[in-house]
């Protein structure tokens, strides 16, 4: 059991780690190169949109990961439906939400923070689609867990970094502005999450096929 598992701590550390590195770099990005102003910014958009996002993120990600789970003991072909249709309902759940908050964000933060704090509702703006993105993706980051490929969740925290990491480049090579410098994380996050909802596909994808092969296998 501890060879077959041995995945788990060998490998879900440094995603671990990763991930964590990944969830400050922005924050650590900005507060080294424009400021604690823009850094204040950032963090309370981020924090206003990220608080029901990970809420009812958790939630569906529980349900997911348990109806996951049994499918992948009693019928492994239904991973593909149950993957494809939580994909379309958070992409329904979360775009109406995201999208008008994107657009009236400036007049609410100004309004409840006070006029001070417009600017942050601006950075919502920017970094609207990558909110949406997150909210579809993070939910089923655990299909790699079900599945045992921490390889590839080691993977998405490696590519996630070097995403990001190329949003911080482009903003110093350019001397971009505060606003830019949000928006160009953004794109590289977007692009990110992204790539982990593929690399999460091709695990579901990968799976269907070789217990396609072990049941011709088998019935040879």
């Amino acid at each position: 059991v501890a060879s077959r598992y041995r995945r788990f701590p060998l490998l879900s550390s440094w995603s671990s780690l990763l991930n964590s590195v990944g969830l400050e770099l922005p924050a650590l990005f900005l507060a080294a190169f424009y400021g604690t102003q823009i850094t204040g910014w950032f963090a309370l958009g981020q924090r206003v949109v990220a608080a029901p996002m990970t809420l009812v993120g958790r939630s569906v990600s529980q349900v997911y990961i348990g109806e996951a789970s049994r499918l992948l003991r009693e019928d492994p072909g239904g991973l593909r439906g149950l993957f494809v249709s939580t994909v379309r309902r958070l992409s329904f759940l979360g775009s109406g939400p995201i999208i008008a908050l994107g657009i009236v964000a400036p007049w609410v933060f100004g309004w409840v923070f006070g006029s001070d704090w417009t600017e942050a509702g601006r950075y919502v703006q920017a970094l609207a689609p990558m909110f949406l993105l997150q909210f579809i993706v993070s939910p089923l980051s655990g299909t790699v867990d079900v599945l045992e490929r921490q390889d590839l969740h080691l993977l998405n925290e490696v590519l996630r970094i070097a995403f990001l990491s190329g949003g911080v480049g482009i903003a110093v090579v350019f001397n971009l502005g505060g606003f830019a410098a949000v928006l160009a994380l953004s794109i590289m996050g977007t692009i990110s999450y992204t790539t982990y909802g593929l690399i999460c596909w091709y695990a579901v994808v990968a799976e269907g096929r070789q217990i396609d092969q072990e049941t011709k296998g088998g019935s040879v």
